[in-house]
């Protein structure tokens, strides 16, 4: 199940990259590279990277038995989905980092960090490396929130 997981991931990077890939270019938005051939050629080490757990893991389960997994992990797993989910909305709805030091939170709460005082610092710090790495260094455009469009 994972490994189809991943390959879809792939195949939608690469399609998705093609597709910005074929856009014209507006050399006041991009760089030479562009955001196509940057999502395809990260598509193309997932891809490869799905194909190689999908056969490493068809090898196992034909020698061994699968563990159960047990009833918080799958809550666990739900849970990071669903604020993964949420994250996508609320980049275009809040912007950037009020929506990224929300999804750190929310993650860190969920795999176990008890503390309030590190998952918040730990939060804010992801966020602004992460906006420092990509709108600052790589600048890369991310939504503005909506109530500053």
């Amino acid at each position: 199940m994972e490994g189809i997981l991943l390959l879809a991931a792939a195949s939608a990077s690469m399609a998705e990259g093609l597709r910005l890939a074929s856009q014209p270019k507006d050399v006041h938005i991009q760089d030479v590279i562009g955001p196509g051939f940057y999502l395809f050629f990260l598509g193309l080490p997932l891809l490869a990277v799905s194909v190689a757990h999908m056969v490493v893991s068809h090898k196992k389960s034909t020698t061994e038995e699968k563990p159960e997994t047990d009833r918080k992990m799958r809550i666990r797993m739900l849970l990071m989905t669903a604020t993964l989910g949420a994250y996508i909305l609320a980049i275009d709805i809040v912007g950037y980092l009020a929506a990224s030091f929300l999804f750190f939170l929310l993650e860190l709460r969920i795999v176990g960090i008890k503390s309030w005082a590190k998952s918040i610092v730990s939060s804010i710090a992801f966020a602004v490396i992460y906006y420092l790495v990509f709108v600052r260094f790589c600048n890369m455009i991310f939504p503005t929130p909506v109530f500053l469009r």
